[in-house]
């Protein structure tokens, strides 16, 4: 009898331990800070298109890192030329693209408009660029929370080139 009360205990008490032990003690994965948002062409242009400018309207819940220089601009390496359009980064001309950041306010998104601009090269449809978002603290963001408006493609001399969009490709939160 005492071999099976004593047998019984240890039985019981391994399984509480083995039960109790959960893969770390209730740890939570890391809150997201930042949200990735990757933006394309898309359509048959009327011409060969030089370049692009466009308003991306920010959820609430994201905000963009400004330049300490001028608070105005996106800070280096918010706004980065992606896909099609990434090896069109290294370009000479002056100020090839830039992003300009304006802060919620009296019943406004914040916004991120974007201007490209080769010069002289001819750009292919597809992604373009990504820019990179704060996330409120504890806060998160979708695809469908960006939009983009505002969109216009010029040509040579700055001819309107027609048949083209730009929207949202996806976000990615880090």
């Amino acid at each position: 009898m005492k071999k099976t009360v004593i047998g019984g205990l240890m039985v019981t008490g391994f399984s509480l331990l083995v039960g109790g032990c959960g893969g770390g003690g209730g740890d939570t994965p890391p809150q997201p800070t930042m949200a990735v948002l990757t933006l394309k062409t898309a359509g048959t242009p009327s011409g060969a298109y030089k370049g692009i400018e466009l308003t991306v309207n920010l959820p609430a819940t994201v905000s963009v890192k400004t330049d300490p220089l001028n608070p105005k601009q996106t800070a280096p390496g918010a706004l980065k030329l992606s896909g099609v359009f990434a090896r069109y980064s290294t370009l000479t001309t002056p100020r090839p693209f830039w992003g300009r950041y304006s802060s919620a306010g009296a019943g406004k998104p914040s916004v991120v408009i974007i201007n490209i601009s080769s010069g002289t090269a001819e750009y292919p449809v597809g992604e373009f660029a990504t820019l990179t978002c704060n996330l409120a603290s504890g806060q998160t963001a979708s695809l469908t929370d960006f939009s983009v408006v505002n969109f216009a493609a010029y040509g040579t001399g700055g001819a309107d080139i027609t048949g083209l969009t730009a929207s949202p490709l996806g976000v990615t939160l880090k």
